[in-house]
């Protein structure tokens, strides 16, 4: 399924996993929580822990430390249950933090949007001394632009 999808979380696990031959799927990207496929009669989903509503206490409270850890957290499962989990993890850049420094000697307000988990950003925040961190933000649909 991350194979049919162009985000760097699915680039980093197909790198993981170079060796696994995808098997021919037709895959639906919903922007901004995850894949879904259809494989035989059963319906497959990877995304956010947002995007599923049942999730078993041990992968909740997995996904509770992983987050703390400032580690991306995506569920692979059935529509109706959590089967796996993946923790990653960006590693910010010394750049980003020299930057984040600079802001912060000229007294500017630093604040990080990102579509993780706000516990995540928060984590990867403390990092780099970002002063805000907001989280589980979307992508904004494309306006539509109109030619008389």
């Amino acid at each position: 399924m991350e194979s049919k999808s162009n985000h760097p979380l699915a680039q980093a696990i197909i790198k993981h996993y170079d060796a696994i031959v995808p098997n021919e799927l037709e895959v639906e990207n919903i922007v901004g929580v995850g894949l879904i496929a259809t494989s035989g009669k059963t319906t497959f989903k990877i995304g956010k822990p947002n995007s599923y509503h049942i999730i078993p206490k041990d992968i909740s409270e997995q996904t509770d430390v992983f987050e703390s850890e400032g580690k991306t957290v995506v569920y692979f499962g059935t529509d109706e249950e959590v089967l796996a989990l993946l923790a990653i993890q960006d590693v910010p850049k010394d750049t980003s933090k020299a930057a984040i420094q600079y802001f912060k000697s000229e007294h500017i307000h630093t604040v990080m949007i990102t579509g993780d988990a706000k516990r995540t950003g928060e984590a990867i925040g403390r990092q780099l001394d970002i002063d805000e961190v907001r989280g589980n933000i979307m992508p904004m649909k494309r306006p539509r632009l109109y030619r008389n």
